[in-house]
């Protein structure tokens, strides 16, 4: 029963929220390769690439951030469209 309501939820979403959904993946995915990249190709735990190192740090908790944004905005967005109808 609650499988078929959360499809229908999904099927039944705006433009808008489906959008803003797909550009927050798509941020929160890149900004995590990026981290792999960095500590893939950086220097290393040396004093020349600790700050490459930081920075892929940041680079790989940013994406929880961007994801409860972006949630938040979706639910707040389909809260909107579901008052309008």
């Amino acid at each position: 029963m609650k499988k078929q309501k959360l499809l229908d939820l999904i099927e039944n979403i705006s433009n808008t929220s489906y959008i803003l959904l797909k550009t927050g993946l798509m941020v929160s995915c890149f900004l995590l390769a990026l981290s792999l990249i960095l500590l893939l190709f950086g220097d290393g735990l040396t004093i020349e690439g600790y700050s490459s190192y930081l920075l892929a740090k940041e680079l790989f908790s940013m994406p929880v951030s961007i994801l409860l944004i972006t949630v938040i905005g979706f639910v707040c967005l389909e809260d909107l469209a579901a008052k309008n109808v």
